[in-house]
Order: structure tokens, then sequence, then C-alpha cells
């Protein structure tokens, strides 16, 4: 203290200015470093931003496309009135051959990708047309049609969990069913009506690759609202 009380007084009157100068320059200093660090993750999140959003966008180009698809087979309405009728014989064969198979080959005229069109029919009176795969995925090499029976499926778990007859119409759903998840696969699924008579008939699935529809082998879902992203598995979202 004494030391300090014997300064000259030249020191004296340096000691505040340079106290004065320290304090300057770290409030300077403090604020051009928070200045910078908040600047760079306004920089990142926008970058992100931009990158979340042209991934949605990729994504959502393919799902319109398959959900136009799905949409142009749902309002067919020539369609709808031909599965109305149950007449075997002549009658079935006329409604498969030219109404049912044309309009499912003209769907699959739509896009270019590969997809595999099904129709599972409550009308049993028509024929059904599909392929023997043994176990591998027809998506890589061609696009095809298929058409079933409602009742192969409807003891199925995975089909009762949907609940279609409690889903609103025009509702669909994304699901890995059968052999999707094995063949890399991802089904759109939406029940099928005949709008006039409000009734169902039937259940639409479109299958594509996950890796043309979604991201490869993982999908990003976006909150609308929120700067958030889930990424899921082919198990379920998480």
């Amino acid at each position: 203290m004494r030391r300090i009380l014997n300064m000259p007084f030249g020191y004296k009157l340096i000691l505040p200015y340079v106290l004065c100068l320290l304090l300057a320059v770290g409030t300077v200093g403090g604020f051009a470093y928070t200045n910078s660090v908040n600047s760079l993750k306004e920089k990142t999140r926008e970058n992100i931003q931009g990158t979340l959003q042209q991934m949605r966008d990729n994504i959502r180009y393919h799902t319109d496309n398959i959900e136009r698809i799905s949409n142009m087979l749902y309002y067919n309405y020539s369609l709808q009135n031909a599965l109305r009728r149950y007449d075997q014989g002549w009658y079935s064969y006329e409604t498969m051959t030219k109404t049912l198979m044309p309009a499912l080959e003209n769907l699959l005229n739509y896009t270019g990708s590969n997809i595999g069109l099904s129709v599972y029919l409550q009308n049993d009176s028509l024929s059904e047309v599909f392929y023997y795969d043994n176990g591998q995925n027809p998506l890589l090499s061609t696009k095809r049609y298929e058409i079933f029976h409602l009742k192969r499926i409807e003891a199925e778990a995975w089909y009762r969990e949907l609940r279609l007859s409690e889903t609103m119409a025009g509702q669909r759903f994304w699901r890995q069913i059968l052999r999707d998840e094995a063949n890399g696969n991802i089904s759109l699924l939406e029940r099928m009506d005949d709008v006039q008579r409000g009734k169902s008939i039937g259940m639409i699935r479109i299958r594509c690759r996950s890796a043309i529809c979604w991201t490869p082998w993982i999908t990003v879902k976006l909150a609308a609202t929120a700067h958030c992203v889930w990424l899921m598995e082919p198990a379920g979202w998480s």
C-alpha cells in the first residue's frame, strides 16, 4: 500500500487511463465477439433452413406426383360406374378389358418413375391380375399394375390397423407393408370409394422406391410451423 501511495504522480495519472482503456477494449471486444457468434449462428440457421426447404420441396415434388395418380383413380367416375356391376361372363370381361385395365395402364404412363399400382376390389366378379416376383423387387426394372380381390388382405394386421372404414374420404397413409421394407419401397394407401354413392369399393395402393419418393433410406418430415426435423427409419417416426 505504501508503494502505491509513494508512486510517482505520473504513474498515478497513467493508471486510470490504462484501466479505462482496458475497460473500453474489453467492452468493444466482447460486443464484437458476441455479434460475430450471433451472426454465425444466424447464417448457419439460414443455411440449414435452405437445405431443409430444398429437401422438403424435393420430397413434396415426388409425393405430389404419386398423390395425383391416386386422385385420378379415386375420382374416375366411369370406373366407379363399371365397378358397381357384379355381372359375370361377358360383362365382367368387358369391364376388365375396356374400363379397368386401360385406366390403370394410362395412370402408369403418367409418371416416368417405376411404380407399382395395385387396386383391391370388393367386386369379386372381376378377375385378378397379378405377378409372381420370387422375392425380387419389381420396381427396380419396371412399372406395372395389379388387380386383387379385397378379401385377400382383410385379415391382414396392417390392413385392420388402417381402419379405412373409419377414415375420412380422400385420407391417405404412407406405410411400409408386406415386402416394402425388405425391397426398399414405400406405399401410398387410400380407400377407394364410389363417390356418388358414398360407399367403399376397395383400396388403392401405389408403391414407389423409398430412395426416389423420399430421401435415400431416411425419411425427413418437416414441421409446418417450426424449425424441427424428425428422422425416420423404416420402422416408424422417431
